[in-house]
């Protein structure tokens, strides 16, 4: 998952289609009159039309400092953020559940991931700051500094259900550190690998389909891609890149594998897999902090500065949204595990929330 950090981090190229006219795009798909096909059957415009749909809604917040990172679980929306505060959704309302981090240090928490069963969140920051939390027993794990390592962790993918999990995490000297449970249950860390120069890992995603495949990308505008849990990488573009990268998003349907990459002045790229092209996608001018689909419609939301927001879903192309807020939004989820709306976290403890029926 993402680095939301303010500062944030480099992604992919763009391309600008003039007029009317039709043009071929690196990603290999066509573009026409702004509107790009997908080979997924969905229609991505690149240009960001108002979608009509009920807006979303400023809900109260419990604290003021800034959420980073918002998922999903079975007890409903976790967010993380500064100071090391864990907030949950429970009952309509938001609680901290955890308010001084894993170590009790308040460590930033930049990034979160949940567990494929959705009943344990992982999460990472500043300092080394490393932990989890079990929604459903309300209690905290502390893995903070692994084998000493004390750099800011800026992005975290969790694949495997709760006691069984992979951990990888990435940080700003470009590194990815994975980890696993063994048979004893405990947390084993491995190898911290450099899949390029250096330069800050802003996102890592893994794909839920295939545990061992999953994508990166850094600050300088590069995307890797694993096949092998980590083992090794391979830089898989984005060439011409000109704009700053967020989040990465992977995912596999029954006919196509998809990655998409959030970046500024309003660019989201997606990869063709099978031909290794990326397309890019222009909506608007504000950055897009974060990326969001939900497995069960296809929906995907993604979101960003100045409470910027974009949903795509079925053939109706990308669709601009009324976030309910100015605030610079850093995260969206879109509810799986829960009947919880969707929910958007950003500056000064901003929390929206959206309407289920159009997720």
């Amino acid at each position: 998952m993402l680095d939301q950090s303010a500062g944030g981090s480099g992604r992919r190229t763009f391309l600008k289609v003039a007029g009317g006219t039709a043009a071929a795009v690196g990603g290999g798909a066509l573009v026409t009159n702004g509107v790009s096909a997908a080979s997924d059957g969905s229609s991505e415009s690149t240009s960001g039309s108002s979608g009509g749909s009920d807006p979303w809604t400023e809900i109260d917040s419990p604290i003021s400092q800034t959420l980073y990172g918002v998922v999903d679980t079975t007890a409903g929306p976790h967010a993380v953020g500064k100071g090391g505060t864990i907030l949950a959704r429970q009952g309509g309302d938001w609680t901290a559940v955890v308010k001084h981090g894993p170590a009790t240090r308040e460590n930033m928490l930049k990034a979160v991931d949940v567990t494929d069963d959705g009943k344990r969140i992982w999460y990472a920051g500043s300092s080394g700051a490393l932990g989890a939390y079990d929604v459903e027993k309300g209690m905290k794990y502390d893995y903070s500094a692994p084998h000493e390592h004390t750099s800011t962790w800026e992005g975290i993918a969790v694949t495997g259900t709760r006691e069984s999990e992979n951990v990888y995490i990435s940080n700003g000297s470009g590194e990815v550190y994975d980890a696993h449970t063994n048979d004893k249950g405990c947390v084993v860390f491995d190898q911290l690998i450099k899949p390029g120069s250096g330069s800050k890992i802003s996102a890592i995603d893994f794909q839920g389909q295939n545990v061992k495949k999953g994508f990166a990308a850094d600050t300088s505008g590069n995307a890797f891609k694993t096949a092998d849990a980590s083992d090794s990488w391979k830089d898989v573009g984005v060439p011409n890149a000109q704009v700053k990268f967020y989040d990465v998003l992977t995912y596999q349907t029954s006919d196509a594998e998809r990655v998409y990459i959030t970046g500024g002045g309003g660019r989201l790229f997606r990869r063709d897999c099978v031909c290794n092209r990326w397309t890019p996608i222009e909506l608007g001018s504000k950055a897009f902090r974060s990326i969001s689909r939900n497995p069960d419609t296809g929906t995907k939301v993604v979101v960003g500065s100045a409470g910027a927001g974009y949903r795509l879903s079925g053939s109706g192309g990308w669709q601009s949204f009324d976030t309910g807020t100015s605030s610079g939004l850093n995260a969206v989820a879109l509810t799986h595990f829960s009947d919880s709306p969707p929910v958007a976290v950003g500056a000064s403890g901003a929390i929206v929330e959206g309407p289920t029926q159009t997720v």
